[in-house]
């Protein structure tokens, strides 16, 4: 199945739920304990202000200008790959804090391989070294925390 889609009204349309999603996630993850004018949210809420900004204007000049709106053709069977990972990302996110980072991110590492068809084994051993010694670095050698389902 084909799908047509302008180019600047759907990348206006994304850009401005991104930027409302961010909006609200910095109420959520930002925590600030200081009385000072500008605090610590401040960032995160002016670049959710800037995108949306620019959104509406793709919005807009699509809507007053669609003859200059390019038109995409997506190939939905093709993109399909693309879609299937997006949601093996998101459940990677979704399974960091239970699962702990070394087990979800060597997961997500070797599926990665696996997904683009690669056959070499030394790929593989050299993916799960990698996770290790990240791991191991940030938890024990920097003492910055991460999730663990084990190794605590």
């Amino acid at each position: 199945m084909k799908l047509k889609l302008r180019t600047n009204l759907v990348s206006g349309i994304a850009a401005s739920v991104f930027a409302v999603l961010l909006w609200f996630i910095s109420y959520i993850q930002v925590v600030d304990v200081s009385n000072k004018m500008i605090k610590a949210d401040f960032l995160p809420r002016l670049i959710a202000v800037i995108i949306f900004a620019c959104g509406i204007w793709l919005i807009a000049d699509s809507i007053r200008h669609p003859e200059k709106d390019k038109e995409k053709e997506i190939d939905l069977k093709q993109e399909s790959r693309v879609l299937i990972y997006m949601a093996v990302l998101v459940a990677y996110v979704a399974l960091f804090e239970k699962i702990g980072f070394m087990l979800d991110s060597l997961m997500l590492a070797l599926f990665t391989l696996v997904f683009v068809h690669d056959k070499k084994i030394l790929h593989y051993v050299i993916v799960a070294i990698y996770v290790t010694a990240i791991f191991f670095i940030f938890k024990y050698a920097l003492g910055i925390p991460f999730p663990t389902l084990f190794l605590k």
